[in-house]
């Protein structure tokens, strides 16, 4: 539903894994009613209060991955984590970013790059977001990373090795 990252990430391994035989349902939020795939798009509106949305999009996953192999995520991290778990289905993510750093940047807590955040002491409110993140991934069956920078991050964070690939 939008462009970069995900938006054009999804679509295209959606593709890949449907010629190889798979059924595929994704959960997304957006703007407006997303346009017609070949599987099955399960959307909740953006135009939702925070906490409404969230819910939403938890109780899609838990519906919907109750039936599924795996849940795979490249984003909604907390979201996917949540509903995976409670669906008792394996998570596979794609690990594109921090999403605490994310957070604590849209939030006004923090200023500076990536690096320094890994090094920023924070307040309560980042400890929060650190600890979510954390917890969030500690989850996944199996996290992907599109580079040996991302990988080592999440070591740090304490996921372990033979959870985490390049």
């Amino acid at each position: 539903p939008d462009v970069g990252g995900p938006a054009t990430h999804a679509p295209e391994f959606a593709a890949f894994l449907l010629e190889r035989g798979h059924e595929i349902e994704v959960v997304i939020t957006a703007d407006a009613a997303p346009a017609e795939q070949p599987y099955q798009i399960r959307w909740v509106s953006r135009a939702q209060p925070a906490g409404v949305r969230h819910g939403r999009v938890v109780n899609a996953i838990v519906k919907h991955a109750a039936q599924a192999d795996v849940v795979y995520a490249t984003s909604m991290l907390g979201r996917a984590s949540l509903g995976s778990a409670v669906a008792r289905c394996p998570l596979v993510v794609k690990l594109v970013a921090d999403e605490a750093y994310e957070r604590a940047r849209r939030l006004g807590l923090f200023d500076g790059d990536l690096d320094a955040f890994q090094r920023f002491a924070g307040g309560a409110r980042v400890r929060v977001l650190r600890r979510a993140r954390d917890r969030a991934l500690r989850r996944v069956d199996a996290l992907v990373c599109p580079s040996s920078y991302l990988a080592s991050l999440a070591l740090s964070w304490g996921i372990p090795e033979e959870r985490v690939t390049v």
